[in-house]
């Protein structure tokens, strides 16, 4: 059985990054580049109707639309999802 994962990031770079990582581990990874399309591919709202429930989540602290802290608010909120975990990420620029 594959454990689908969930990859919450607006950078495409690290997105296919994630996916051949955890790929090659057998996850199933699935991604979104907002929190908005995160929280529709939770709840299984168009158009990811068919989404699973992911084992875990990689979250980027800044996303477009909503930072980390508030999407974890988000997730607490909701018994069916507080329980998956969730590991944050974020990038430096040291330009």
């Amino acid at each position: 059985m594959t454990t689908a994962v969930l990859v919450v990031d607006d950078n495409a770079t690290f997105n296919r990054a994630a996916r051949t990582v955890l790929e090659g581990d057998g996850f199933a990874v699935h991604t979104v580049q907002t929190a908005g399309d995160a929280l529709a591919f939770l709840a299984r709202r168009a158009p990811f109707d068919a989404a699973p429930r992911p084992g875990f989540i990689v979250l980027d602290f800044h996303l477009p639309d909503m930072n980390a802290p508030a999407v974890l608010r988000r997730l607490d909120a909701d018994a069916t999802l507080r329980a998956i975990p969730v590991l944050v990420v974020s990038q430096a620029d040291w330009a």
